[in-house]
This record gives structure tokens, sequence and C-alpha cells, in this order.
């Protein structure tokens, strides 16, 4: 990779992960939590999956001079998130960043550049993923006091509260402030040599058990609300596993079922998009299977019937090999032919027809041994005349 100086960071991120992705038109969203320099989410909607990919740069020796210059480092997928089964987020907003918490757990957290959060919120709707921005009062806004823990707040309270003083005290004195403090302290180490008396012992003794106690008891309210929150996460975690379990034997049993495996063997062999038509119905002497469908035109016309019989020869083998009973498996591969006077028109290229029996008697390990004997193991065989060898 070319080591270009990059100026900037932001725009060269994208320009190279839309080079990868080979779409000028993609949307990026900046991300966070992840340890390269530059993430972004991209929505993959053909996968149904949220793609994260990472963009690091580094510094090396400039060619003109004495000093470092940086230039992209490498650019690598980072993580795929599917959302086929996530219906809800709620949006957590902060100054510089949103937290996205979805209904599975799962938190994505996008950067409020420009209006990330807000095309990020959009395009979950048209996803079906419906949002909820959680409300905040303006103070829990502010850094510390956005968890509502207690403790936080007051370290919060305290830092901004020095903070304030520092900068009051360079704006109205701040020697005599400093030997105010210096004769305030001699002072109390003065008063702390004195011996206290029997009432301040007890009631320094009773202030440092209520101390203790305050500490203890938020001790234990900090362990109980993190063996609630773990258990809770393990709740979470069970129900999810349960519903990934559940899923998986739903889709295990839906494959087995005699439709979809002859459905899955002819989409093995022939692309969704070439079929035209395709039938598979149940009766009491076995199942009906028809498949029209657009042939692949090859250098010749022996080379272009030679590829459809192969095709056909391959599905068969297939479907011979499993414990499902046919009553009759058609195949119509479909070209477009130009008569002499420069018509064109859509026909059946290569029709072959097996029924139950034939299937039954099919013996071959892969389509390739069927080949060269298919045109007298099918019960039907017709070529159009465009396409006689």
């Amino acid at each position: 990779m070319k080591n270009t100086p990059v100026k900037n960071e932001g725009q060269f991120a994208e320009q190279k992960i839309r080079e990868i992705l080979n779409d000028e038109s993609v949307k990026l969203y900046r991300v966070d939590g992840y340890e390269a320099t530059q993430s972004y989410l991209v929505i993959n909607r053909e996968e149904k999956q949220f793609d994260i990919y990472s963009v690091t740069f580094k510094k090396i020796d400039s060619e003109n001079d004495e000093s470092k210059v940086k230039v992209l480092d490498e650019v690598y997928q980072t993580d795929t998130i599917p959302y086929e089964n996530l219906h809800s987020a709620e949006v957590d907003k902060f100054v510089m960043v949103a937290h996205f918490i979805f209904d599975d757990g799962k938190v994505i957290k996008i950067t409020n550049l420009s209006d990330n959060t807000k095309r990020f919120a959009i395009d979950l709707n048209e996803l079906g993923i419906t949002t909820n921005l959680l409300e905040r009062k303006w103070y829990n806004k502010i850094l510390g006091f956005r968890t509502k823990k207690k403790w936080k707040m007051v370290i919060a309270t305290f830092a901004y509260l020095m903070l304030i003083a520092i900068v009051v005290g360079m704006f109205t004195g701040g020697e005599e402030s400093v030997q105010e403090e210096v004769v305030a302290s001699e002072e109390s180490t003065e008063e702390s040599t004195e011996e206290p008396t029997a009432d301040e012992k007890e009631r320094q003794e009773a202030e440092e058990q209520k101390k203790l106690e305050e500490e203890k008891a938020e001790q234990e309210a900090r362990e109980k609300e993190e063996a609630e929150k773990k258990a809770a996460e393990e709740k979470k975690a069970e129900e999810k596993a349960q519903k990934e379990q559940e899923e998986k034997e739903r889709k295990e049993a839906e494959a087995k079922k005699p439709e979809n495996q002859i459905a899955k063997i002819i989409h093995e062999e022939i692309s969704e998009d070439d079929i035209s038509e395709m039938i598979i119905e149940e009766y009491e002497d076995g199942y009906f299977v028809n498949v029209v469908y657009k042939g692949a035109s090859g250098w010749s016309n022996k080379g272009t019937v030679d590829g459809a019989e192969a095709d056909m020869a391959d599905i068969v083998v297939a479907l011979s090999k499993t414990e499902i009973t046919f009553r009759a498996v058609d195949f119509n591969a479909q070209y477009t032919f130009v008569d002499s006077y420069g018509a064109e028109s859509v026909n059946n290229g290569v029709q072959t027809s097996f029924n139950g029996e034939t299937i039954k008697k099919i013996q071959f390990e892969e389509g390739y041994e069927m080949v060269s004997n298919i045109e007298k193991l099918a019960d039907t065989y017709f070529v159009h005349p465009g396409l006689r060898r």
C-alpha cells in the first residue's frame, strides 16, 4: 500500500473504506469502543448485519526532511453485528457520543459528529428497529453525574468546587489566600496538639463509628447492586442462549422438510435468479418436481447442451441419495433462439423427465458418471433443433 501522507484522518479513513467496498455512496458512521485509530459502521443490508471497519495510521520518516509524517497503516474489518433479530434500541445521548442499547443487550457507540446519531436512528427505523431517546435532566449530562451514583457525584462536586475556587483565587489575590491558608493550618496544628476532653473523645469515637457504619452500608449496597446486575445479566444470557437454541432447532427442522431438501439441492446447481418457475408438490405416490430455468450458453451448441445435461444429472443423482419418494422430476432449460428472419424467441432448449422408478434405480455417486447416458436414462429427452450437435 502506497505511503501517502495523511492530513485529515477522518476523510482519508472514509475514502479507503469506500474503496474497499467499491461504493462511493455508502453511508459511514463513526463509532467508539474499538482500539483502532478510526472505526466506522456500515449497514450491510444484503447480509442483514452491521459491519465494523477499522483504519490505523503510523508515523514514518519523511522523504523530504528529518520530520515524521503520518501514513495509512492498515484497513480491516473488525466486527460484524447481525441485526435481523433486533427490534428496538434505547438511545442514551451524551455530549460526544450516543449509546444505542439494543434489546439483546448489545451496545453500539455512535459519535455525535455532524448528524451521525440522527441519521443512524432514521436508518434503524427503516430497518424495522424502533428507537427511544432516553430523557436526562440537564445535570445528568455533566461528567460525574451521568451514572447517577452518589459517590461519583460527590467526587465530581468536590472537584468542580475546587476548580471554581482556583479560578476565583486567580482573580481575587492568590497570595493573600495562600497566606491565610498557611496561618489557618498552623493554628489547626497547634489546636490538634492539645489533649482532647472526655466528651470530645466520645464524640470523635461516635463520629468514627458512624462513618464506619456508613461505609459498610455503602459497600453492602454496592455489592448488592453488583450481585443483582450479575444475576440479571446471567438470566438474560440464559434466555438468549435458549432463544438461539430454539431458533437453531426450528431451522434444522425446517431444513429437514422434503420440499426444503429438494429446493436446496436444486439451488446448489441452478441460481435462484435463473429459475423462472419451480414446482414442488406432494402426492400420494411421491413428490412432483418441475424446474423451468434460464440455461447457460456455452462456446458452442455442444457446450451449451453438455452444460445443461451436467446440471440436470448432478441434481438427479443428489435427489436419488435422499430418502424422499418421487413421482417425477422434470427439467426445462430455456434459451433465446433467432429464426431465419431475425426474430428472437425464448423456447425450451433442453428438456428431460425422470419418473420415480427411474430415480430409484440410479446408483451413481456423482453426476458426471451419469452425463454420458442421460439421454438413455431419461424417460423423456428433447433438444431443440437449434442446439442439435
